[in-house]
């Protein structure tokens, strides 16, 4: 074991713990700090919509639609029972995650480095806005950064250990990384970059490749299922541009302004050699940081692919390249420089607490239905797809009558309901409607016949006027009267 006392942080139970606990705790308080000031968009509404799902209503979903999510699906739908729909108990979830990064990070920190690296490297993880913003999130990401973090764990331990109960332990986290997300399977190109070079036992390779594979193999089924599934899941991403390339290094730093200091940091992390394990810190880091991106990105060249999102779990990599960064930095001037640089992150975390970092106020639209809604009102969805959106309060909807609805969501095993198509059926519905709630979202959508057709009776027959159009973050709510 290589000493550190000037990194060294005093040994004993108490500081053992306190490595991963302080970091874990601290993600903990920053991710609850304003964990439901923002109104949950449309992708958390599907969440809800497929959670309250009977259960075999959410197995057929999973078999058209979705399946990528499925894991993370199951889970809340067994947590919303439990716990409730609110939205502070929905995104608990993912604030734990972040908790459980910031902690697993450190413990990875410390195990290839020292006490201080690993509590640097904990604490830039549990500061990170961008980790932060999907800490309060209804979605996986958050859980795949920590699986992530996991998985990384396992492998170290694994190569440490030797054995084939490590080795399976770590197939089977492998084998959790691809379930919760299949981008995050991203990692292990970034596993065998850090075990390049690195001096093992000729055993270990070989039981690293089978361990993989194995984990691989019990993702097939979710592959098998999720790929078919994907023009309808992905079509709406855009060929990767450099305002997003800009904007990933803007996330990964921290803020823009910590883009140079962290690029610096993580120079200053060759200077000297450092390190203990079986795998070297700063090669893991800088895979870890930079592989996952460019390779999403590279994809994304041919088939687009690349949404921030999916690589917030190499937030750690970066973490713990910055934290070897300061190694070289007099111990006694570290917490200075990490208190700055939280103080520089602030105000992208007020941002992400923000209703405009979401696309849509959905607590908005709600409030603007609940207010002015009269009995016997219907209402229109301009796009099929948008309709999902009432799951994030569905008691503001309730009572409205979906003239346009044809079969529910549930029994056709999609997010949304399935429509009518011919205009006899509208016009027969419509009867005796006299209010119709239109709601239309921001989203450049192509009209898809259904729309055509909605917007052929309402919009242009002349039977409706417009007589209010009322706006909030994400859409349009248009109230059309019978003349």
């Amino acid at each position: 074991m290589v000493s550190h006392p000037e990194g060294a942080i005093r040994e004993g139970n108490g500081a053992r713990w306190a490595v991963p606990a302080v970091p874990a705790a601290v993600a903990l308080a920053v991710n609850l700090w304003g964990l439901s000031a923002a109104s949950p968009w449309r992708d958390e509404a599907a969440t809800l919509s497929a959670a309250r799902r009977p259960l075999g209503e959410l197995v057929r979903l999973l078999a058209h639609i979705d399946a990528v999510h499925g894991l993370y699906y199951l889970f809340m739908h067994g947590w919303t029972a439990l716990f409730g729909t609110g939205v502070a108990v929905v995104r608990l979830p993912s604030v734990v995650a972040v908790a459980v990064t910031a902690g697993v990070t450190a413990v990875l920190g410390r195990r290839l480095a020292d006490d201080r690296t690993g509590m640097t490297a904990g604490l830039l993880v549990a500061l990170s806005p961008v980790l932060s913003r999907y800490g309060q999130e209804t979605r996986q990401y958050a859980v795949a950064a920590a699986v992530a973090a996991v998985s990384t764990l396992l492998l170290v331990r694994a190569l440490e250990r030797g054995d084939r109960r490590s080795f399976a332990l770590y197939g089977a986290s492998v084998a959790l990384v691809g379930w919760v997300h299949l981008f995050t399977l991203l990692l292990l190109p970034v596993h065998a970059v850090a075990l390049w070079g690195v001096r093992h036992d000729r055993a270990v390779p070989s039981r690293w490749g089978l361990s993989a594979a194995g984990g691989l193999a019990a993702v097939l089924p979710l592959a098998l299922v999720a790929l078919p599934q994907r023009s309808r899941q992905v079509e709406w991403i855009p060929s990767p541009t450099l305002d997003q390339v800009r904007t990933l290094y803007d996330a990964m730093a921290g803020d823009r302004v910590l883009v140079g200091p962290v690029v610096v940091l993580g120079a200053m992390a060759f200077w000297r050699r450092f390190g203990r394990g079986p795998v070297e810190l700063r090669t893991l880091a800088v895979a870890w940081a930079m592989l996952p991106p460019a390779l999403l990105l590279g994809i994304s060249l041919v088939e687009p692919s690349y949404v921030l999102r999916y690589v917030v779990f190499c937030v750690p990599g970066v973490a713990l390249l910055t934290a070897a960064g300061l190694r070289s930095v007099p111990f006694r001037a570290v917490p200075a420089v990490v208190l700055v640089m939280a103080a520089l992150t602030v105000p992208m975390h007020l941002s992400v607490r923000q209703q405009d970092s979401r696309p849509d106020d959905l607590r908005r639209l709600a409030h603007l239905i609940r207010e002015r809604r009269e009995p016997g009102d219907a209402v229109v969805f301009a796009h099929r797809y948008y309709r999902r959106v009432t799951a994030a309060d569905p008691g503001a909807f309730r009572g409205l009558r979906d003239v346009t609805s044809r079969e529910p969501a549930g029994r056709i095993g999609d997010l949304q309901d399935s429509e009518v198509t011919d205009e006899a059926t509208l016009w027969r519905r419509l009867a005796g409607v006299d209010r119709i709630w239109w709601i239309a979202n921001s989203t450049k959508t192509p009209p898809a016949p259904e729309s055509t057709l909605k917007e052929r009776v309402i919009v242009r027959s002349g039977v409706f006027r417009r007589v209010r159009t009322l706006r909030f973050k994400g859409g349009r709510l248009i109230l059309y009267v019978r003349r």
